[in-house]
Order: C-alpha cells, then structure tokens, then sequence
C-alpha cells in the first residue's frame, strides 16, 4: 500500500517516480516487487521506494538496518547504468559522493565523509549512513541496479549495539535547539530525499555520458575517512591493521603495511575495516 504522499511529483529537475509508504519489510525488496508487477526494463522515469520504517532493513554481507521509525530516511532507486563493469566502482563512489554533497547542502556545517567501501561518517568516524547497490551483470556490463541507502536524521540516542553512530541532528546542535528537539519525520526526510534525487539525476542516462571531467577520485579522497590513520581491519586471516592512503579507481582501498613494509590495494569483502578503532596506533599494532 502506498500510503504517504510522495515528496517528487512531476518535475523535469526530479525525472523520478517515487512509492512512499509507513513501513515496508524492506526498501530493496519493495522496489523489487514493484518492478516485477509493473514490468521489468522500465525505462523513465526511474522508480524510488521510500519509507519511514522499514521491519527487515539490511545492508552488505547479510548485514541489519536498524532505524526507529521516522528517525531516518530510507529509499531505494532502481537505475539502468548499462556501463562496462570497469566503470561500476566510478559509478558507486559518484552517487556516495554524492549524497555526501546533498547532506552538507541540506544542513551547513555538518562534515559527511566517506567510510570505504558504503558507508557515509562523521569527522570521527561515527556512522550516519551507508549505501547498498544490488547489481544485475549481462556479460561484460552493468546493466541495472537497485541502489538503497539509509541516513541517520533524528536520532538523539543509540542503543547499546550501536555505539559508533550519530545523526544529522546529533551533528548539529544549533538544528536540534532551534527545533527544541526533533523536528517532524517524514518533512525531513522528503526534503533530503528530493535533494538526494536532484543529485543522482545523471545516473538516469546510461553510461557515465555526460559527467564532468573533474578528479572524482580526488574529490573521494579528500573525504575519506581514515586517511593517515592506523586502522583495524578483519581480513582472511583474522584481525589486521594497516594504514590508510587512499582509493583505487577500480573500487579497492590503498594501505600500508607497517610490518612489511609495503603498499596494498585490499578488497571488499575479503577486508572489512572496522568501527571500532580505540587505542589503534603504530605503536602497539601486533606483529
């Protein structure tokens, strides 16, 4: 049932058709569902899911969503990228970047940086959100995608399993007082959403057509989190720590290996770098 009033109407700025609802089990599955009933291979305008709770939300590697109700924005996006797989990693750190950018417009001040390889953190590395592309490859190209995100909006508090996240609102202080508290869900998030929607209008057209010739991969770096820092990481072979340096275009992550003196390009999901990164530092990193 589509049961809120959806935040993008027609508008040739906002080429999108948004479904937004209550609740739904998740953004992903909904979407999916809806493009199975309506036809596979719709062209435009492109589907959006939308929702203020979500009962069975989930991020990569089987992974939860967890989000009170109308504490955060919730979507999903069904693109057709038809783009060879070499540019997929460009495609994904594009619409991340992205999202940072629209957070920052929306609420001046608040720092949004990139957590390699999905997710979005503040200055200290607490979570705001994250990004969870589903892929559907046709031999050597990315023909469609789902692309679901969550954004931490409201939140004043976090339960005990969540103890390296924070909020837009948590973030910025003078938003919370002059709102004397949390402002109304739904307002808040269609906002964000409509600028979030701006933002990805070129992944509407095929292929990265289009798109300025800028140093993405620079404007990536600049906001990636960790940069210069010793950090923990689970790897094939269990705990493991290296120090950041930057991003490869093809999607990996550069490292340097202190105990061996040599630079690395680590993988997702082989390693997974870590939140909770207390006391990490060269010196007591084991051999």
């Amino acid at each position: 049932m589509n049961d809120l009033p959806s935040p993008v109407g027609p508008n040739k700025d906002h080429p999108f058709e948004v479904f937004a609802y209550e609740v739904v089990d998740s953004t992903q599955d909904t979407l999916r569902e809806l493009l199975h009933r309506r036809g596979i291979g719709l062209e435009n305008p492109a589907t959006v899911v939308w929702a203020l709770h979500q009962i069975k939300g989930r991020g990569r590697m089987g992974q939860t969503w967890t989000c009170d109700s109308g504490q955060g924005l919730l979507a999903s996006v069904h693109f057709r990228p038809a783009l060879s797989l070499d540019k997929a990693p460009e495609w994904g750190y594009r619409l991340a970047l992205a999202v940072a950018q629209a957070v920052e417009a929306y609420r001046p001040g608040v720092q949004v940086l990139l957590k390699w390889p999905n997710d979005w953190v503040n200055g200290q590395g607490r979570k705001l959100g994250g990004l969870l592309i589903e892929s559907q490859v046709q031999g050597p190209r990315l023909q469609e995608a789902l692309v679901g995100f969550g954004l931490n909006l409201l939140q004043q508090t976090f339960p005990e399993e969540l103890p390296w996240a924070t909020s837009l609102l948590l973030e910025q202080e003078s938003w919370a007082k002059q709102s004397n508290g949390a402002p109304p869900a739904a307002p808040v998030a269609a906002d964000l959403l409509k600028l979030i929607l701006k933002a990805w209008s070129w992944a509407l057209v095929p292929g990265l057509e289009g798109l300025p010739q800028d140093d993405w991969l620079q404007k990536c770096k600049e906001r990636l989190w960790g940069v210069g820092q010793f950090c923990a990481f689970d790897g094939p072979e269990g705990r493991c720590f290296f120090e950041i340096q930057g991003l490869a275009s093809d999607g990996g992550l550069l490292v340097w290996n202190p105990k061996r003196d040599q630079s690395l390009i680590l993988r997702h999901p082989e390693y997974r770098l870590l939140y909770s990164q207390e006391s990490v530092s060269e010196e007591n990193i084991p051999v």
